[in-house]
């Protein structure tokens, strides 16, 4: 039994190998689809305001 798990222990640490980390972060231009989710959360912001605004100066 402890054998079996010795091998176990030693095949499992002799398959990790060392993490190659990124050098920085990349330069990339936002995508449209962030572009169109940032419009689309201003135009829910618009379209709420606008009952609210109607409610203190009424017509």
């Amino acid at each position: 039994m402890k054998s079996t798990i010795k091998n176990a222990l030693l095949a499992f640490m002799g398959s990790i190998s060392t993490a190659f980390a990124a050098n920085g972060a990349e330069k990339t231009e936002p995508s449209l689809l962030l572009y169109l989710f940032l419009g689309f959360g201003a135009l829910i912001i618009v379209f709420q305001a606008i009952p609210g605004i109607m409610l203190f100066f009424p017509c």
